[in-house]
């Protein structure tokens, strides 16, 4: 595993800071990583007033948190915003070079190995693909990006899709802006 053994169901690594654990509570800048282990979860409560969910088994990088303009990169595994409907410059996510940006919405984007899957439960999501025109994913629709496949198409959400906008057990941490 790349984070070592430490155990921690939900850990946090920040630039020359040994992996720690998460509590609820707690605070992080940009810069920091967090992942969950097969078996937890986390809530992340943006500088904006969005809401991040990252499922079992996910890693996220917290690329720029402020609170006008937000970039998280999915290193692994799944996560699911639910962005707040206030004016930004932009609140982008990216994973395996896909990029989904908010335009007022609930959304996931799960990274596995050679697939992105963006999933849209509400509003509308921007997805960007290198080499391909932007394309918008609707309410109800997923949008599956395959390694070197050439202009994806949307489809109806599928039941693997639906767990992801659930509530569950979540550790809860406050991002913050600070550096």
């Amino acid at each position: 595993e790349r984070w070592g053994g430490g155990g921690y169901p939900t850990g946090i690594r920040e630039a020359e800071v040994p992996e720690r654990s998460l509590q609820a509570g707690t605070q992080l800048r940009a810069g920091a990583s967090v992942r969950t282990r097969a078996k937890s979860a986390a809530l992340l409560r943006l500088p904006d007033a969005s809401r991040v969910r990252l499922s079992p088994d996910s890693e996220v990088t917290l690329a720029r948190t402020e609170a006008k303009d937000v970039h998280l990169h999915v290193t692994r595994g799944r996560l699911t915003v639910q962005a707040s409907h206030v004016a930004r410059q932009g609140f982008t996510v990216e994973a395996a070079g896909i990029r989904a940006s908010v335009v007022g919405t609930v959304f996931s984007v799960e990274r596995r190995a050679r697939r992105v899957v963006v999933a849209v439960l509400e509003g509308k999501v921007r997805v960007e693909a290198e080499g391909q025109p932007p394309r918008f994913v609707s309410a109800g629709e997923r949008l599956e990006v395959m390694s070197g496949q050439r202009a994806p198409k949307a489809r109806a959400l599928s039941s693997q899709d639906r767990p992801a906008f659930r509530a569950g057990p979540a550790v809860l941490i406050q991002i913050s802006t600070i550096g």
